[in-house]
């Protein structure tokens, strides 16, 4: 056997092993949906605002969803709510649930989720189970939260709920203590269409996971891996004392 046909054989064995690990990976989502529900005009829809509303006592309430079908790890390592806001600029306490029953963007309201199915609850049906939270600062400006620069929100419980049961994937729900406007989707696209560029965001959800999809493997294929990786390297040893 050649040395060549040997490193061959190595290479193979390695990467079936990091097969079996799984690769961490990268994935950096935009909003495919968001709205806000109203209090005070519960049967308006927001879905085409140029901002999504919140604050405080659930006056106004952000929806906005985020599809993960994309993600292959199965292990959630983080996952980053990015948001962008302005005014007024007064510091502001978030929370961050996940929303328990389908809605539309372009249909719900304070009080339906879509034009034929009411919430259970007005302002929305979700959980606390995973429950996130973020602050903004007080500041003159107008902010971003990335992952990079701070300050983003961790909602890697809830992701990791919606990766362990398919199907149950609805969005979040924001309030916060403050009264503020955060960009939708919706203003992003009016003006950029493209990744982030100064002055507008849409919410971003950046996420870092790892698994893969890979099979779990069964204890005789290990054993075989293993037995093929010592054989190549006995054989090499052989070799080089021959």
């Amino acid at each position: 056997m050649s040395r060549m046909k040997v490193l061959g054989i190595g290479v193979s064995l390695v990467a079936v092993l990091l097969g079996f690990a799984g690769v961490a990976a990268a994935d950096v989502i935009t909003a495919t949906a968001d709205t806000f529900l109203g209090e005070w005009d519960g049967a308006t829809n927001h879905g085409s605002d140029p901002n999504l509303k919140i604050s405080p006592g659930g006056e106004n309430i952000a929806l906005v969803y985020f599809d993960i079908s994309g993600v292959s790890g199965a292990h959630i390592d983080s996952a980053y709510l990015n948001l962008a806001s302005y005014g007024p600029y007064t510091a502001a306490t978030f929370t961050v649930d996940r929303v328990t029953t389908a809605w539309v963007e372009s249909e719900a309201t304070y009080t339906n989720a879509t034009n034929s199915v009411s919430w259970t609850t007005e302002g929305g049906d979700y959980v606390t189970a995973g429950e996130a939270t973020g602050t903004r600062t007080a500041t003159n400006t107008d902010q971003y939260w990335s992952a990079t620069a701070g300050g983003a929100i961790d909602i890697s419980a809830i992701v990791q709920y919606w990766k362990d049961n398919p199907g149950t994937n609805y969005g979040i729900r924001i309030v916060s203590d403050t009264s503020l406007n955060l960009d939708s989707r919706e203003y992003y696209n009016q003006y950029n269409n493209s990744p982030p560029l100064t002055g507008y965001f849409p919410p971003l959800l950046t996420i870092a996971s790892s698994g893969g999809s890979a099979p779990v493997p069964e204890p005789a294929t290990l054993l075989l891996v293993g037995t093929g990786a010592l054989g190549v390297f006995g054989y090499i040893r052989r070799r080089r004392m021959s």
